[in-house]
């Protein structure tokens, strides 16, 4: 899960915008697109719907351990290590800077926009950091097996 998929490389890739005429039902389009799966919907000045599906999308849950815990990616792939450590390596290869709208190709936006992971740190992921001590959890009853993870998260190629 953490190289570009087939031989293609993430430098060539592009942030590419269709420019919708008109208004747009915000909500029957994520109805559409993303009833199932990890579909978000980030509602402000700017709506972006989007999901970790497509070729180059991707999901991971992760369950936090001192010294590195378990990262369940979408595939059913498992990985250890410390989760900000994974996501770096996951994203270090997916930067890039090119936004086309239309057929142009050197367009901007009016707005900030990079696909990337969108998701949650649950409390549970500070046994993770280095001011984490095991004694902080003394006198206190073992944690009961959580049914979410202590993070998830979908990098969104496609929104």
């Amino acid at each position: 899960p953490l190289a570009p998929r087939r031989r293609e490389t993430w430098a060539t890739f592009a942030t590419r915008v269709v420019p919708a005429d008109g208004g747009v039902d915000a909500a029957a389009l994520h109805r559409r697109l993303f009833a199932k799966g990890d579909g978000f919907w980030l509602d402000g000045d700017v709506k972006v719907l989007g999901d970790g599906g497509g070729p180059r999308g991707a999901t991971l849950a992760h369950a936090a351990a001192p010294r590195g815990g378990l990262t369940t990616w979408g595939d059913g792939t498992e990985t250890r290590g410390d989760l900000l450590d994974t996501l770096d390596a996951f994203l270090e290869p997916r930067r890039h800077s090119r936004v086309v709208v239309g057929g142009d190709e050197n367009a901007t936006l009016p707005f900030a926009w990079r696909p990337g992971l969108v998701g949650y740190l649950g409390y549970e992921a500070r046994r993770e950091t280095a001011d984490y001590s095991p004694a902080s959890d003394a006198g206190s009853r073992a944690a009961p097996e959580r049914p979410e993870p202590d993070a998830h998260f979908c990098f969104c190629a496609r929104a």
